[in-house]
């Protein structure tokens, strides 16, 4: 659980109080239906999806409900996405986080909120996602978490609310080794905007200078081919406290591949990333991501 070295986990910045993330997806290249996962941050994005077996700051929870920052702070951040859907639609997204690691707490825990808007050809669908993620480590070997989310879905006059859970396990074999398994929505296989997925993912980090992450996702309905999501994702930590990240995807759900690439930079006082996505099976798809995280 220590392959990526993060400056913003460390506890001897003192306490985080605000972490402010502005992030801005223009336009969006993959559908978001694809995918069990709610919520990707900035980093994640960069590394093409990929990070639930990889320590990735406070990004980590949103992955895996077992995969909390090394650090003993309180952390509280806000996300602004706008995705543009070629001439689909667009859709807006905005939300924030709040995660514990206080040595006082009892365990870690994460509680999120995030709101969407979709205008998709003239339909316009409204979703509101609460999401509270807890996780403890067991032994100096594993660590295990679950979450629930809240989740309320308004399509025209029509409103639905679901209730879905989650369990995640994070295995470090070694110092420079992790695992993670992720049984996502397992407690309602009828939610209409995810579907039941099981998420495996590991990480190596090579002398502290480069981390290799894969990830698959593998939905468990309406999956007669065994398709699935893949992801691999490479972090190059430079001097000055600079990160470079690269990262590809292959949705076979999708039926289209995507590249990505992402900056970092790891500052005293605050900490910026930067990520493009572009679909690489259809011209004129692409994204950029941004974020800030400040520390006062």
């Amino acid at each position: 659980m220590k392959l990526i070295k993060a400056k913003i986990m460390s506890a001897n910045k003192g306490p985080v109080f605000l972490a402010v993330i502005f992030t801005m997806l223009i336009p969006l290249c993959y559908s978001e239906n694809s995918y069990a996962q709610y919520v990707f941050g900035t980093r994640s994005i960069g590394l093409g999806g990929a990070g639930r077996a990889a320590q990735i700051g406070s990004e980590g929870p949103l992955l895996n409900p077992a995969n909390f920052p090394l650090n003993n702070d309180f952390h509280f951040g806000g996300i602004f996405n706008e995705r543009e859907l070629d001439s689909q639609g667009f859709v807006t997204e905005f939300g924030g986080f709040i995660v514990d690691r206080n040595p006082e707490a009892l365990f870690p825990a994460m509680l999120s909120y995030t709101k969407k808007d979709k205008r998709l050809d003239g339909l316009r669908i409204k979703e509101t996602n609460y999401e509270v993620a807890v996780g403890k480590p067991v032994t100096g070997w594993l660590a295990i978490g679950f979450d629930l989310r809240y989740f309320q879905q308004r399509i025209g006059s029509d409103e639905n609310t679901y209730f879905n859970g989650g369990l995640g396990a994070l295995v470090n074999p070694a110092q420079n080794l992790t695992f993670a398994v992720v049984g996502r929505n397992i407690l309602n296989r009828y939610t209409l905007d995810m579907q039941p997925a099981l998420d495996v993912a590991g990480a190596y980090m090579f002398e502290k200078v480069l981390s290799v992450m894969a990830d698959g996702v593998f939905r468990e309905k309406d999956n007669p081919d065994k398709k699935g999501v893949y992801s691999l994702g490479l972090e190059s930590y430079l001097p000055y406290d600079f990160m470079v990240r690269l990262g590809g995807r292959k949705d076979e759900y999708l039926s289209q591949n995507f590249w990505t690439a992402g900056l970092g930079w790891d500052g005293p006082k605050f900490t910026l990333n930067y990520a493009y996505e572009r679909n690489a099976s259809k011209d004129g798809q692409f994204a950029h991501s941004f974020d800030l995280l400040v520390y006062f």
